[in-house]
């Protein structure tokens, strides 16, 4: 005997589920419409305490999926008539994927290569909301970042300067992502630095420039890693202001 609604709220308040999510499908009798909508606990009952981060979720998730499927988008709607909502202990949503009632949704709905499409564009969703940062390096699709603590999501940024890490020297921007293939140009002491494609700044040793061909034109940067200007270098190249 399949489970109640209220059964199946248990099941994830048992195993401390971060999110529980349930797939449908839809079916009006106006057979022209399409596209796919979230359904969200109203703000009763137990779900009182999980309604704002179900809809946070729930909003997340139907737009990657109408996003990477190409959908219409019937957005986000609060249901409050939903046993496995209102006994629900920890965030749930329910998506419908679709209309089995148009006839050319209800093709794709059975088509195995459109399913994949809304189980990836499904899986980008929630990947969204309950993926955690790690203490140290993280990477998304901006760019790579530092989490100094993992439980308040607090990360370097430009307030925090240089910032020396395993061995090598970071500096990031006011969003707290590491500067990459770019030059830096330093304020606290006038000296410009060069930032490599793993976000390291360069460097050379002590008497021996390290030269980098960048957009076309050699650069030369001393053991500390800043470009060597207006002057003659250890190994006797003469540089202007610029390098």
């Amino acid at each position: 005997e399949a489970p109640g609604n209220n059964e199946r709220a248990e099941v994830g308040k048992n195993n401390n589920a971060d999110l529980v999510i349930r797939l449908h499908c839809d079916g009006m009798d106006n057979q022209s419409i399409t596209g796919a909508s979230m359904l969200v606990p109203a703000p009763i009952g137990y779900a009182a305490n999980i309604s704002s981060i179900s809809e946070e979720y729930g909003q997340t998730i139907l737009n990657d999926l109408v996003s990477y499927v190409g959908m219409n988008n019937r957005g986000v709607v609060e249901r409050s008539d939903l046993t496995g909502f209102n006994w629900s202990k920890v965030p749930v949503v329910l998506v419908e994927m679709g209309f089995m009632s148009n006839p050319a949704e209800d093709r794709l709905l059975n088509d195995d290569s459109y399913q994949n499409q809304l189980a990836q564009g499904l899986y980008n969703g929630i990947a969204n909301c309950l993926n955690k940062a790690k203490l140290g390096w993280n990477q998304n699709n901006v760019g790579w970042w530092y989490c100094t603590d993992a439980n308040n999501g607090y990360y370097y940024t430009s307030d925090n300067g240089w910032r020396y890490l395993n061995g090598q020297w970071y500096i990031f921007n006011s969003s707290g992502y590491a500067l990459e293939s770019t030059w830096y140009n330093d304020t606290t002491n006038g000296h410009k630095y060069y930032l490599d494609s793993n976000c390291m700044r360069v460097k050379g040793e002590k008497d021996k420039p390290l030269w980098l061909l960048i957009n076309g034109a050699y650069y030369g940067f001393n053991e500390e890693g800043q470009l060597y200007v207006n002057c003659t270098t250890p190994d006797g190249y003469k540089v202007n202001e610029n390098g």
